[in-house]
């Protein structure tokens, strides 16, 4: 039996039928919670690269994120006869909605394809950004910045979700009883939160720029030029959230997007 206290996590399982099968039709076939992969690691069933279905209630919507993980051995003794079993979890910084993934296959013209493709390393823009999330004049939180991907872009925000550490490690011992994990809830990431996808050719020359400052690496640039666009969607800062937060009501987003 797997003895282990993992931290608080929002609900991570889809419990519900016609939303099961609606994520199957955007191609996410299986999602795997943070609790069903750590005793899935038990038993050494667990695959090298999965998605992670969340609940985000502070985003008032639910998403999927790419996992991937890697098993390593080691034997300890004098004879070499105790095997210990670790795994090493990373997930992808961009959580796609299953709006921004119908989004993404009608527009890019991809047919659905595996978790890992979807994967976002903890580098680069997602790290680097410095976007201001949220127009204090205006009392909104926008949710029309760029995140560069194939053919377009996702359109979404920025939000800190808190984690173990970038990259999560769980040992067991050769009967698969749980030993020890790196986890630390203090530890914050930045991740992109995907609510649509644009393809380029809808792009407009501003936004076309902006991928472009990205994807040259000019983060500082590009930041500046995101947080000075002018607001293209939005969504009101709620009275009982903090605005140092990127909390948020699905209501006003444009499904149309």
């Amino acid at each position: 039996m797997l003895n282990m206290t993992l931290p608080p996590s929002p609900k991570d399982v889809i419990d519900d039928p016609n939303k099961d099968l609606a994520f199957a039709r955007s191609g996410v076939y299986q999602t795997i919670g943070i609790h069903q992969s750590v005793a899935m690691m038990a038993e050494g069933k667990i695959p090298t690269s999965f998605w992670e279905w969340q609940d985000y209630p502070v985003m008032n919507s639910d998403g999927v994120c790419a996992v991937r993980t890697k098993r390593k051995v080691k034997y300890k003794g004098s004879r070499r006869q105790h095997r210990i079993v670790s795994y090493h979890v990373i997930k992808s910084r961009l959580v796609l909605t299953k709006h921004s993934l119908d989004r993404f296959y009608e527009r890019s013209g991809t047919t659905p394809k595996s978790p890992d493709y979807f994967f976002q390393e903890p580098t680069g823009w997602v790290k680097e950004a410095t976007a201001s999330h949220v127009s204090l004049q205006k009392n909104l939180i926008r949710t029309d910045y760029l995140f560069p991907f194939k053919n377009g872009a996702f359109l979404g925000q920025f939000f800190y979700q808190r984690i173990g550490q970038i990259e999560e490690e769980y040992r067991f011992d050769e009967f698969g009883a749980f030993l020890k994990t790196n986890i630390d809830v203090t530890t914050l990431k930045q991740v992109f939160f995907a609510r649509t996808f644009v393809h380029e050719s809808m792009m407009t020359d501003e936004q076309k720029f902006i991928c472009y400052l990205i994807e040259s690496e000019q983060f500082e640039d590009a930041s500046q030029r995101l947080n000075d666009m002018q607001i293209r969607q939005s969504l009101p800062i709620p009275q009982t959230v903090s605005i140092t937060q990127t909390y948020g009501s699905n209501d006003e987003i444009d499904t149309a997007c």
